[in-house]
């Protein structure tokens, strides 16, 4: 194209200049832009939606209600467990799914055009939460080592030998400590059958002998596997009340060990008043960052500090954080549901070796 208009600008001359200034358009990146639809832009569009889209951006913020929907349906009042999980790990991306359906973007796997010697660390990670799982049923790694080599998960000849065999000796220290915990029974699958405020949750979750929350995965332990068992530890107490129960989380290296919490139908409330407000707007809601920050808070002789400029993760210095002035405990208005429950399961958590 860039040739072709190089060759008219010299075969051809007009009064008014150049050729290519009058036989190319040069169009706007999105179809709903507001050029297409205002006159004397010399661009023009016949689509509907487009044209909505477009008076949408020139709608002033306040009249268009500050981005917020109006209240979903009754349906959205009857929770699944696990759907109810999924919100709290990420609420702009729920609000988008479930409320606006925006289909998210997946990237899809590219072909490798050389021969891998080592496994990535999604692939170790998912290997090994396999051969765990392999492992706790009775199975051999042989048998496994040989289903590997059929689906092409592991490097050829001993690159793959010298990564399995590392896996198995993480995999074979690792069982003994969740047999020992679980117990002969095994994982207890617990019926949930809430109904609370004019919401209804129902679902399954994993518990050990005792009644408590319990989960197990080879794998550090991040702010969405605390906030899994906190979540549904509290789930567990308002569904049998009266009975005190201790959850964990088993990880790699520790486990988090959540103690009876008193109130816990009053924690559920503020759990699902912000689940509704999610479902109307986007929730400033990030589990990392909020635990990072929980987790200095309530550090003894440590500094919190509050600023309106960027917010930081904990890193090597633990002295400092900056937050944002809106996220402190002075300044909450609705975030306060959220930020009160990371610093209730800090609190409530003991992290220790298992």
């Amino acid at each position: 194209m860039s040739s072709l208009l190089e060759y008219l600008d010299r075969a051809f001359v007009t009064p008014e200049g150049p050729v290519s200034r009058h036989v190319v358009v040069r169009h706007c990146l999105q179809a709903f832009n507001p050029k297409y639809f205002t006159e004397g832009t010399g661009l023009f569009s016949y689509s509907k939606d487009n044209a909505l889209a477009a008076k949408a951006l020139r709608t002033p913020w306040a009249e268009a209600g500050a981005g917020v929907l109006g209240e979903p349906g009754q349906e959205f009042r009857a929770i699944d467990v696990e759907r109810f999980i999924r919100f709290f790990r990420n609420p702009a991306e729920y609000f988008l799914r479930n409320r606006l359906m925006a289909a998210l973007p997946v990237e899809t796997a590219v072909i490798q055009g050389r021969e891998p010697f080592t496994l990535d660390g999604l692939t170790k990670y998912e290997v090994r939460q396999r051969l765990l799982r392999e492992r706790l049923a009775g199975g051999s790694a042989s048998a496994y080592k040989d289903l590997l080599r059929a689906e092409g998960v592991l490097p050829h000849g001993v690159p793959g030998e010298i990564v399995l065999q590392e896996i198995v000796d993480e995999i074979d220290a690792y069982v003994p400590l969740i047999r020992v915990i679980v117990g002969e029974q095994g994982i207890i699958a617990q019926n949930i059958d809430i109904s609370l405020d004019g919401f209804t949750l129902t679902g399954l979750i994993d518990t050990g002998t005792d009644g408590g929350f319990l989960r197990f995965r080879h794998a550090d332990i991040t702010a969405n596997d605390l906030m899994r068992a906190w979540i549904s530890h509290i789930l567990l107490q308002v569904n049998r009340p009266g009975k005190a129960v201790q959850s964990r989380h088993l990880g790699k290296k520790k486990q988090a060990v959540f103690s009876p919490v008193d109130n816990a139908q009053a924690v559920l409330k503020d759990l699902l008043d912000v689940y509704w407000l999610g479902l109307m707007r986007p929730v400033h809601f990030f589990p990392g960052s909020a635990h990072a920050y929980a987790k200095v808070f309530f550090k003894p002789g440590k500094a919190v500090v509050a600023t309106n400029g960027p917010r930081k993760r904990t890193g090597r210095t633990r002295s400092a954080l900056q937050v944002p002035h809106r996220l402190m405990p002075n300044s909450m208005s609705w975030q306060k549901g959220c930020m009160a429950l990371c610093w209730t399961m800090c609190r409530r958590t003991s992290c220790e070796a298992p």
